[in-house]
């Protein structure tokens, strides 16, 4: 049924990113940063998202936000 195949593809993608979200959850946890300095956690995740295909908007006025889009 379409419903069971969108299932089976939907936890078919979380196995394909658990070691990604397991490794940036390590990354964010080991280098605490206080809110508004997010250095090495935006360029982390920055880095993580442009792997995995997202296209990233930088956010002028906050050196740290960003806005990540996939897709159309």
């Amino acid at each position: 049924t379409p419903m069971s195949t969108n299932k089976n593809h939907i936890l078919a993608e979380v196995d394909r990113i658990s070691g990604i979200t397991r490794d940036a959850s390590e990354f964010l946890w080991e280098h605490p940063e206080t809110g508004g300095n997010e250095v090495q956690s935006a360029d982390y995740m920055r880095t993580v998202l442009r792997r995995e295909g997202f296209a990233i908007i930088n956010e002028e006025r906050l050196p740290h936000a960003f806005c990540a889009e996939f897709g159309s």
